[in-house]
């Protein structure tokens, strides 16, 4: 077949000139709309969107493969009018895609088709299969027939001949493919992420009892790390759990949920357009987005996308995270791309912050909502507003937080000091030995006894704090840190829980690492790249390049200044609740323990919910056996 013959020249890396495949040849007058009323004679229950850049054929696999077994299961256990489903695999470049997923999607048949041609550099390949048939084809068994078992399956690949962005791929995903599919749900799933058998189930499940429910965030987490892992895979899981066990709760508990993830999310279609109000539209506004602000604000399109629905007008929709639905994504392999990551989450999610606190006084003004809903608005901006204000005086609880630890260790003894200094120095100098000794970073050994010294570093620093501070101060500082290690260690395996002795976890390195990140994010304002996946260049005229450098130097300088402010406080003033703290400590501390309290309480709320929908579902399903 004209694919096949295609294919044997991409054995290699992808050239301009010789390995990209040659655009099929079709005609451009076919309507997309009625090619695709024809092959959907069934309503589609769910519409899954996996989007492709340069990712390994690995790492796409392991994704696909996932959602296969998922809607297997879905199938298994739904009506089979709930599992109906169309994947969309939209593929950001011909040049960039892995030569080894190209054979593998022409081996899987999923490009055996005449393509068909959306605008001007994007081709569209329609196939029908099952999950089973495409799970045999993945291991390289014999496809069978669609028609053999289980629902039908149909499957889109967009191939697009350069890339443009993972929002302009959203274009093409809600903008085209969904308007004409007009599927009940959508989900986004990034490649190199995996979902869980039961994901789909359940998701579909808490739409469908939850009519109210817009969009859902699944629980993504990094792999869990190992003792040999190191500091970088350890930091980052900690700091997923941190998101996905405190802040996360604790925005659904205020009212509004900031982040719909990209890496992997559900939305519920009706919500993402009607006639009174069409989210969609303000979110693909990003695709022309010109301004600096816009620029940075839609680095973070899993952000926007969520404001879109809650200003929506007519229907109050709600934004949901589901802590028990998981799913597992990969990890930043090096402090660089770590770094470039954060710079763009840190600085679009402020940025989409602002604008959605913009727009709080036209929403206290309208008249689609009741006086209940603006207070619970309000409350919810409230809520953001602490978090800004959390994310942007880092470098100020650094500041609180060590002048609290100096005095500490002043008033202990010689003999307490001595040990604390020593265990500091020799983690140093065996961190140093490790980067210089690379046999070392694999031994066993060389990790444990980083462990331990780690382990014995926390201990003493914590033991310092609470023998010369006063019980109450103590208890103040170190409360919330303790509530929230309690919690992202209840996400590692018990054989794991010794691994968090060596990933830095107390709260000077914590403030140090993220004191670091937010440095280096503001300092880079400017740069709207993606930062990962090779795409590191900011693209754009020399005037827009200057109009963001000169804002983010007013930014940069806004930013330094408050900071200044809140170290000077935390050095020469006293606290209010306790002479042996600081303002900036105590504040900072009365609102992380607010947070936590929040977040465990809205936990504590849905596993009771859940509770009872399962004890509901149970009895329903004797009722029915009998």
């Amino acid at each position: 077949m004209e694919f096949d013959r295609r294919l044997s020249a991409v054995e290699g890396p992808y050239t301009a000139e010789t390995h990209s495949p040659a655009p099929p040849q079709v005609p451009r007058d076919q309507d997309l709309g009625s090619v695709l009323r024809k092959e959907f004679v069934s309503s589609i229950t769910n519409a899954l969107c996996v989007t492709l850049y340069n990712e390994t054929r690995a790492e796409f696999e392991a994704t696909i493969r996932s959602l296969l077994v998922s809607m297997r299961h879905c199938e298994r256990q739904s009506a089979p009018s709930r599992s109906l489903c169309a994947l969309c695999i939209l593929i950001d470049g011909r040049l960039e895609l892995d030569p080894g997923i190209a054979r593998l999607l022409g081996s899987c048949g999923l490009l055996n088709a005449e393509a068909i041609l959306l605008g001007n550099d994007i081709d569209l390949y329609i196939t029908e299969h099952t999950s089973e048939a495409l799970l045999r084809g993945l291991n390289g068994e014999e496809l069978l027939p669609a028609s053999l078992s289980g629902e039908r399956l149909h499957v889109l690949v967009c191939l697009k001949h350069r890339n443009r962005g993972k929002l302009q791929s959203h274009l093409v995903f809600f903008d085209t493919l969904c308007r004409l599919l007009q599927p009940k749900y959508c989900f986004q799933v990034d490649s190199g992420t995996t979902v869980a058998p039961d994901s789909i189930a359940k998701v579909v499940e808490e739409m469908e009892s939850g009519p109210d429910i817009a969009a859902l965030a699944l629980r993504v987490m990094p792999p869990v790390p190992g003792l040999r892992d190191g500091f970088l895979s350890g930091w980052q899981y900690l700091d997923f759990a941190l998101q996905k066990l405190i802040l996360w709760p604790f925005e659904v508990a205020m009212g509004h949920l900031s982040v719909i993830p990209g890496q992997a999310c559900a939305l519920r279609w009706g919500a993402l357009q009607s006639r009174n109000a069409d989210p969609l539209k303000g979110y693909l506004r990003g695709v022309d987005a010109a301004t600096p602000f816009d620029k940075v604000m839609f680095l973070a399109e899993d952000r926007v996308i969520g404001n879109e629905i809650k200003l929506a007008q007519g229907h109050q929709w709600r934004l949901e995270y589901a802590a028990e639905v998981s799913a597992v994504t990969d990890s930043c392999r090096s402090f660089g791309e770590l770094f470039r990551q954060r710079r763009r989450w840190r600085n679009s999610s402020i940025a989409c912050r602002l604008w959605l606190l913009r727009q709080w006084p036209a929403y206290l003004s309208r008249s689609d909502r009741d006086s209940a809903s603006k207070r619970q608005f309000s409350v919810a901006m409230s809520a953001q507003l602490m978090l800004i204000a959390r994310e942007l005086l880092v470098p100020a609880q650094l500041a609180a937080v060590l002048a609290v630890v100096v005095a500490a260790l002043s008033a202990t003894g010689h003999v307490l000091r001595t040990l604390l200094l020593g265990a500091v120095a020799a983690d140093c100098l065996l961190s140093v030995l490790v980067l210089m000794v690379p046999w070392m970073q694999a031994s066993p050994g060389s990790a444990s006894i980083r462990a331990l010294l780690r382990g014995i570093t926390a201990a003493l620093l914590i033991g310092s704090l609470v023998a010369s501070v006063p019980l109450g101060a103590a208890s103040l500082l170190l409360l919330a840190p303790a509530i929230t290690l309690i919690a992202r260690s209840s996400l590692l395996p018990k054989a794991r829980l010794i691994a968090l002795a060596s990933m830095h976890f107390f709260l000077v390195s914590e403030l140090l690492m993220l004191t670091l990140l937010s440095f280096y994010s503001f300092w880079n304002l400017h740069d709207v790249s993606w930062g990962t996946k090779g795409l590191t260049r900011t693209e754009g005229d020399r005037r827009l390049l200057r109009q963001m450098k000169s804002w983010r130097n007013r930014i940069v300088a806004g930013w330094f200044l408050a900071n200044s402010l809140g170290v000077a406080v935390a050095i020469g003033c006293k606290g209010l609740l306790f002479p042996q703290l600081n303002p900036v400590i105590e504040v900072s501390s009365i609102l992380d323990i607010v947070i936590v309290g929040a977040a465990l309480w809205h936990l504590t709320q849905r596993s009771r919910w859940l509770l009872a929908r399962a004890s509901r579902r149970a009895k329903s399903d004797t009722v029915n056996a009998l």
